[in-house]
C-alpha cells in the first residue's frame, strides 16, 4: 500500500470513528482524500448521515455483509456513498466476507488489494474492532469518465 492510500485509509478510519461516537457539538473534522483539505463542522459532518441506507444506495449492485446497517450517506446525484456495517468479527475474517460478496457479484480487486472495482463502481473498505464486533466501512464512488 502506498504513502497516499495508507494516508486515505487513516483518514476515512477516523471519519468512521467519529461518525460512530455520535458527537455532534462544534469539532472540527479536516479531510485530505483528494489533496485539498475541506473542513466541516461537527453538527455539519452528523447531519450528512443517517441511520440505515440512504436513499438511492444501489444495493442490488453493491452487496453488503450481513450485519446491521448503522450508518450511511451520500446520494446518487453527488457519486458518493459511506455506509457502516457492523457485523461478527474477527475483523480479518469480517473484511475477508466484504471482499467475497465483492468478488461474487463482479468486482474485481485492485492489484494493490485496496479497492474493489466493477465497470460502474469502486469501493474501498476498512474496518475497525468494536468489542466483539467489526464495524466495517465502505466508501462507494460511480466512476466517471473523463
Amino acid at each position: 500500500m502506498g504513502v497516499r492510500s495508507g494516508f486515505v485509509g487513516l483518514v476515512i478510519l477516523a471519519l468512521l470513528v467519529a461518525a460512530c461516537s455520535g458527537g455532534g457539538g462544534d469539532t472540527t473534522r479536516s479531510t485530505d482524500p483528494g489533496g485539498d483539505a475541506t473542513t466541516t463542522t461537527g453538527s455539519d459532518w452528523d447531519d450528512s448521515f443517517i441511520d440505515g441506507l440512504p436513499e438511492g444506495f444501489p444495493s442490488d449492485q453493491i452487496p453488503l455483509v450481513d450485519g446491521e446497517v448503522i450508518r450511511g450517506g451520500g446520494t446518487p446525484e453527488s457519486g458518493v456513498w459511506i455506509v457502516l456495517v457492523r457485523t461478527d468479527g474477527p475483523r480479518e475474517r469480517a473484511v475477508e466476507r466484504a471482499a467475497q460478496a465483492l468478488l461474487g457479484a463482479g468486482f474485481e480487486r485492485d492489484p494493490d488489494g485496496g479497492f474493489f472495482d466493477s465497470d460502474t463502481y469502486r469501493v474501498n473498505i476498512q474496518s475497525v474492532q468494536d468489542r466483539d464486533k467489526v464495524i466495517l466501512n465502505y466508501s462507494i464512488s460511480i466512476k466517471r469518465t473523463r
